[in-house]
C-alpha cells in the first residue's frame, strides 16, 4: 500500500507567515500539501524534528562569485545554510559587453550551481553599457546594480549615466539597484586616514559614515 506522503516532518518549530508553532508537515512530490498540530497518515520516511525550527526554503537575493567563491561552492555553502534559490551578482567590466558577461554567466550557472537561481547584472562602464539592457532583460535578467562609489577603479556611476541608465530600466520594465555612497567624500576620508597613518581596518567603517549614504540618496 502506498503511502500518502513522501515524507513527514514531525514536532518541529514551524516558521511561517511571522508566527512560530509547534506542527507536523506532510511533503509529497517535494510540495508541502498537509499541515496540522498532529498529523496522521504514514509517509516513506519520517523525520522528528523536536526542538528544531522548520522553515521554508530561504533565498538569498545577494551573492557574489566572484571573489573567493565560484558557482558552485557558493550554491553549496549556501544549500547548507538552508538557502534554496540564490541571485547571484554578474558584472560587466570596462571594456565588455555586458550581453557577452551574461550569456558567458548564465552558462555558468546552467551548468554549475547546484539550488536554482536568478541573475542580477552589474555595470562597471555603464555609459558605454546601459544601452543593452532591452537586451539583457530579453535574456531574463531584469534587475541591474550600479555604483555611486569606487571611483579610482573606474567603476563610479556619475548622476547623468545613473538618470539615463534608470529611464531605459523604467522603459523596459526592469529594475533599478544602487550602492550609495557619497563615492568622492568617502575618497577623501581614506586619503586623510591613510596620510595619518591609521591602520585601513580600524578606520574602515569612519571612511563611510552613515551620513554619505543618507546623502547620496537624499
Amino acid at each position: 500500500m502506498s503511502s500518502r506522503y513522501d515524507w513527514i516532518i514531525r514536532g518541529g518549530l514551524v516558521v511561517s507567515g511571522g508566527l512560530i508553532e509547534p506542527l507536523d508537515l506532510g511533503i509529497h512530490e517535494g510540495k508541502v500539501i498537509a499541515v496540522a498540530s498532529d498529523l496522521r497518515g504514514t509517509a516513506r520516511r519520517e523525520i522528528d524534528a523536536t526542538g528544531k525550527y522548520v522553515f521554508p526554503g530561504l533565498l538569498d537575493v545577494h551573492t557574489h562569485p566572484l571573489y573567493v567563491d565560484d558557482v558552485t561552492s557558493l550554491s553549496r555553502s549556501a544549500a547548507y545554510g538552508g538557502i534554496t534559490t540564490v541571485i547571484y551578482y554578474a558584472y560587466a567590466e570596462r571594456g565588455r559587453s555586458a550581453v557577452t558577461t551574461a550569456k558567458e554567466f548564465l552558462n555558468w550557472a546552467k551548468a554549475d550551481s547546484l539550488l536554482d537561481y536568478g541573475v542580477h547584472m552589474g555595470f562597471f562602464e555603464p555609459a558605454a553599457q546601459v544601452s543593452q539592457i532591452p537586451k539583457l532583460i530579453e535574456l531574463g535578467i531584469t534587475s541591474f546594480k550600479f555604483f555611486m562609489c569606487y571611483s579610482r577603479i573606474g567603476r563610479m556611476c556619475d548622476d547623468y549615466q545613473l538618470l539615463r541608465a534608470f529611464d531605459i530600466i523604467a522603459e523596459a520594465g526592469g529594475l533599478g539597484m544602487v550602492h550609495a555612497e557619497n563615492g568622492l567624500a568617502t575618497d577623501y576620508l581614506e586619503d586623510k586616514f591613510n596620510a595619518e597613518g591609521q591602520d585601513p581596518a580600524e578606520v574602515f567603517e569612519a571612511t563611510r559614515p552613515g551620513i554619505l549614504e543618507g546623502e547620496a540618496v537624499n
